[in-house]
């Protein structure tokens, strides 16, 4: 059996050679205070038995330079796959795509809709903003996953977006986000399962 870790970040020490620069301009207080780099990320790794993690792009540390991820997945490959951030809302989203997927060889593209626990800017007028048109256009075409962080009152968004790319690999990032306020009283223990990613395979 081969055991993955599905979502991990790593930071690099050396902010000379991967520069910070957050989303929103708010660094992350995880990527500050708990931070750990791709030497410490498979230390952890070999004491857990992991096999293989996957390493999601940080864009509350580095926005959409994904230089960092990109050179730890080169040098390990046999250890670490990646998941790219891109701006979809940019003009340039579709080359942005173009080059961290094919030519950085990352396996999927984050988006982050919506804030956690960081402020991020708004993403445009939804997850179906005329602009992004293109970038999903393009995933839908090469079936590029696509994990979105976004918050469950946002589902009528992805639900539109559905229906016109109805060919999307879609992973809800921490699982969507849900409000679970109301409702009979629920053990913290039980609620924290609730906030596991969801993961397609790859």
């Amino acid at each position: 059996m081969i055991l993955y870790d599905t979502h991990c970040h790593v930071v690099s020490d050396d902010n000379d050679a991967y520069p910070l620069d957050p989303l929103g301009g708010h660094q992350s207080t995880w990527s500050d205070k708990r931070a750990i780099n791709t030497e410490q990320l498979l230390s952890s790794m070999n004491e857990a038995r992991v096999d293989k993690s996957v390493v999601v792009q940080a864009a509350t540390v580095y926005g959409f330079d994904n230089s960092y991820v990109a050179d730890s997945i080169d040098a390990h490959r046999d250890r670490l796959v990646g998941i790219c951030a891109v701006d979809f809302l940019s003009s340039a989203a579709v080359d942005q795509l173009k080059y961290w997927i094919t030519e950085r060889e990352f396996i999927a593209v984050r988006l982050r809709a919506a804030d956690g626990a960081t402020p991020v800017p708004k993403h445009g007028e939804g997850l179906d903003d005329a602009r992004t048109k293109p970038a999903w256009s393009y995933v839908e075409k090469y079936r590029i996953p696509v994990s979105i962080q976004m918050h469950s009152t946002e589902i009528p968004q992805l639900e539109r977006l559905l229906a016109e790319f109805p060919g999307l690999v879609i992973a809800l990032d921490h699982s969507g986000r849900p409000t679970l306020d109301g409702g009979p009283p629920t053990h913290r223990q039980h609620r924290s399962l609730i906030s596991l990613n969801m993961t397609v395979s790859i």
